[in-house]
């Protein structure tokens, strides 16, 4: 409940409600990481930092959290590339082609 009486004052709650956004925008870039090939979340304009106020205290443990969560997105993403990066460069290396015909009789 948020409003007078609620204990939360104005900046919390545009704090509450940013991190909200990030949490579903993180969620959906994981999503889209795991389906391997689906359509990735447009990029998302967060709200200057300067508009929110200073992050409040009873937040910060979230906020964290929250950071620690998308380093781990980009450290997935990150070993995910590096990995295919290895193969092509492997690939180009063996100097083999992919067969143009296979002869089913032998």
């Amino acid at each position: 409940m948020t409003g007078p009486g609620s204990g939360r004052d104005a900046t919390t709650e545009a704090w509450a409600a940013e991190l909200d956004a990030m949490e579903a925008h993180l969620d959906a870039q994981r999503a889209a990481f795991a389906a391997r090939g689906a359509e990735l979340p447009a990029v998302r304009d967060p709200t200057p930092p300067e508009e929110l106020g200073p992050l409040p205290e009873e937040l910060r443990g979230r906020a964290e959290a929250l950071l620690a969560a998308t380093r781990a997105l980009e450290g997935s993403v990150a070993e995910a590339r590096a990995s295919l990066v290895a193969a092509v460069r492997a690939a180009e290396r063996s100097g083999r082609r992919a067969a143009a015909f296979v002869d089913a009789r032998a």
